[in-house]
């Protein structure tokens, strides 16, 4: 259920870029959560959760700002000579220029999922008023035609039981819904590499690393991202949580649930 908001308004950011602004209770602490799209899901997010994100964390005194890139949502689709992604990065950083000088912010987290996790951390090494981040099941380590780890197939199919209900149900002729878990194969060419991971490791941005339990994307992050930040955890600047009965999207309930409570406690002033 909708957290009903203290107050929303959509805005124009720029060239015709359409955002929706939740207002928090307080703008004490001039801080903004800039929301990005996942992939060409529009703002308000698979079964709404953008809509839940926004309000449930304005509660805590941030803007919200839910952003359609162009040719997403709202936002009607630009000419430009840039590729699809580069043109996304731009217009997160143009996000972020509109917030920090309509909304007073001094301080910009970025919120993605999938390829916005990985907009977002692009972002982050491009803008020094971008303080935080929080990449959701980011890509950025797979290749084209890659399998994930066989480590995947053990937690993800061979000791899940939701897998192996589907499974029967598949056998007994029943058309069932397939369990949480991302595709076998991945086809995506990632922009990050290593160097990358390591630039933003070293930075002072915090970073919440957000995955769901079933996403292949887990065991290659465990394997080449995540020994890069453990100096950032041991310091507290890195979160990295693994949410359990989560799909990609964060669809069930309890799923949406999980994500809001790990990511209020990580927002909270110290």
């Amino acid at each position: 259920m909708d957290l009903a908001p203290n107050s929303e308004r959509a805005v124009v950011v720029a060239e015709r870029m359409i955002a929706t602004i939740t207002e928090p209770p307080s703008a004490q602490l001039n801080k903004t959560i800039i929301l990005l799209n996942s992939g060409i899901l529009q703002r308000s997010g698979m079964g709404r959760l953008q809509v839940r994100l926004a309000r449930e964390l304005a509660q805590l005194g941030y803007h919200c700002l839910r952003l359609d890139f162009s040719g997403v949502g709202d936002s009607p689709r630009q000419r430009s000579s840039k590729s699809q992604y580069d043109r996304w990065v731009e217009e997160t950083l143009t996000a972020a220029e509109y917030a920090g000088r309509e909304l007073g912010a001094r301080e910009i987290v970025i919120l993605g999922n999938c390829t916005g996790g990985e907009i977002a951390v692009r972002a982050a090494m491009a803008d020094s008023r971008i303080t935080g981040i929080v990449a959701l099941n980011t890509e950025g380590t797979y290749k084209i035609g890659a399998k994930p780890p066989f480590s995947y197939f053990l937690r993800a199919r061979l000791f899940s039981l939701p897998a192996w209900i589907a499974q029967l149900q598949k056998l007994l002729g029943k058309a069932g819904r397939q369990a949480t878990g991302a595709p076998l194969l991945i086809g995506y060419e990632p922009t990050l590499n290593e160097a990358d991971w390591q630039k933003l490791a070293a930075t002072s941005t915090r970073v919440f690393f957000g995955f769901s339990s079933y996403d292949p994307r887990l065991d290659t992050f465990k394997k080449v991202v995540g020994p890069i930040f453990r100096s950032a955890v041991k310091e507290g600047r890195c979160k990295i949580k693994t949410m359990y009965k989560a799909d990609h999207l964060f669809t069930p309930e309890a799923a949406k649930l999980e994500l809001i409570r790990a990511l209020k406690q990580w927002l909270q002033p110290a």
